[in-house]
């Protein structure tokens, strides 16, 4: 059994959800599930632990940790933008051509339910947005070809991932896995073309 689109597309919008949402209990619950959903058709024993390591009496301190990677700019954590990641600024190129993309879509990153602090965010190329945006490209138009092309093109989150992995707040540290090993096998199907399992329905 591997995940079909439709459970792709749940994924990235628990993602999404993940990055632009204050975290809370049922956050933590659904990226468990997610997780032990995961861990048992990848055979993910990393995923598993990071699962198991995480514990709703630590709430607060992973809600600081939150608020820490977004908004508190002191250099400890690299920021959830493309731009940052690419680029090493904000409102890079590649933030406009985000927009460009987003437009030709109709999609609107405010209408996402989010942190009010990043409401007032001016950056359109928030890890949080793009995974958002890919939910939406692929519960639409999974074989487009520039689906394809905008959805290979961002390894920079496979970083993202990894840098959150490397992080000692549990929560995200199992966000970085998810992130990681979730966009990985999207990037590569892409890559490979559209009979994989991205693609495929049940």
């Amino acid at each position: 059994m591997i995940p079909n689109l439709e459970e792709y597309v749940r994924f990235l919008e628990a993602l999404a959800a993940a990055y632009l949402q204050k975290p809370t209990l049922e956050h933590i619950k659904t990226l468990k599930e997610i997780a032990g959903y995961l861990s048992d058709i990848w055979n993910s024993i990393e995923i598993s632990m990071a699962a198991a390591s995480i514990h709703p009496d630590n709430l607060s301190e992973t809600i600081q940790f939150y608020y820490d990677l977004n908004f508190v700019p002191d250099g400890k954590f690299k920021k959830p933008y493309e731009s940052i990641y690419t680029e090493k600024r904000y409102d890079g190129k590649v933030t406009h051509r985000i927009k460009k993309a987003y437009e030709a879509w109709n999609f609107n990153p405010k209408a996402i339910i989010q942190d009010d602090m990043l409401q007032s965010n001016v950056y359109w190329d928030h890890a949080g947005y793009e995974l958002a945006f890919m939910a939406l490209l692929a519960s639409v138009a999974p074989d487009d070809p520039e689906v394809s092309v905008f959805i290979s093109e961002r390894k920079w989150l496979l970083q993202l991932g990894e840098d959150l992995i490397n992080t000692k707040e549990p929560y995200h540290q199992l966000l970085g896995f998810l992130t990681k090993e979730i966009m990985n096998r999207i990037i590569l199907s892409k890559i490979k073309g559209t009979n994989n399992e991205f693609n495929r329905k049940r």
